[in-house]
């Protein structure tokens, strides 16, 4: 399960639920490196957050299903999730997801 990282007491009365649900935006840290930014939040029909989608690689063209299993952190106030993945780099994962080009 996440766990909230923060300086502030103000996180404090917010739960890993609500950050994992509402962290469109923040970047992802992955073994103490950058690695992209999430992308989309993706939920189960029920509202539980079952995956993020982190857009990753040097120009953020490849994106990645992240599991909620594989978050390991949450930094609401540096707006930063942090990852353990598996030991595939980033743009390797077996998991990337085909997002279709726009014309």
């Amino acid at each position: 399960m996440a766990t909230i990282t923060s300086d502030s007491d103000t996180a404090s009365c917010w739960n890993h639920d609500h950050w994992l649900r509402n962290c469109e935006g923040y970047r992802v840290w992955w073994e103490g490196e950058p690695i992209g930014y999430v992308d989309a939040v993706l939920q189960t029909e029920s509202g539980d957050t079952h995956s993020l989608v982190v857009r990753v690689g040097s120009t953020f063209t490849h994106c990645l299903a992240v599991p909620v299993e594989a978050v390991e952190g949450l930094d609401p106030e540096g707006e930063r999730v942090f990852v353990a993945l598996s030991p595939h780099a980033p743009d390797e994962a077996p998991e990337q997801l085909r997002i279709p080009a726009l014309t």
